[in-house]
């Protein structure tokens, strides 16, 4: 595997890296919504600034951006690591990680669902404006779905390369 540029350890710690900033940003978005939800009325004003500094960095776009940006080699190190796995460790790793990358199009399904009307808003557009992009979602409803069927092609290309053993292909 080492030949082939890969090393099984360093993959298996990327990929435990990666699940561990997305496990804190998921964590950090509730922790702000709840705050945001329940006592931000309460606060003091100098908290509140910095707690919408804090909310304008975390809510979403950052992170969607990155996601898109990183999904294909993110599929492809899962696939490679789940193929040269050597422990049941590292095969409940890759399969963990496979499961959250393909939970991936059906959040993006999710958000875009739910915030379906206002999609011209601004507001939104800061937060979520990576996910539909130069798409025409008001005269096409059908649109809101390219980025989670991008999402899907990047999986399904990356495990025919992976894990097909036929060079031809």
């Amino acid at each position: 595997m080492k030949k082939a540029g890969f090393d099984k350890n360093n993959l298996m710690r990327s990929i435990f890296l990666v699940v561990a900033a997305l496990v804190v940003a998921v964590v950090l978005i509730i922790f702000v919504v709840i705050i945001s939800k329940k006592c931000y009325h309460k606060l003091p004003e100098s908290v509140k600034s910095g707690f919408n500094s804090i909310k304008n960095m975390l809510m979403f776009n950052s992170i969607l951006r990155s996601l898109l940006q990183t999904f294909l080699p993110l599929c492809t190190s899962c696939f490679i690591s789940l193929k040269y796995a050597e422990t049941a460790g590292q095969s409940t790793a890759g399969y963990i990680f496979l499961a959250v990358l393909a939970l991936c199009p059906i959040g993006v399904v999710i958000i875009l669902k739910n915030q379906k009307h206002p999609l011209a808003h601004p507001k939104l557009k800061v937060k979520i404006g990576t996910l539909y992009q130069n798409v025409e979602t008001s005269t096409k409803p059908g649109a809101l779905f390219f980025i989670p069927m991008f999402l899907i092609r990047r999986i399904l290309f990356a495990s025919i390369v992976v894990l097909t053993d036929d060079p031809l292909l």
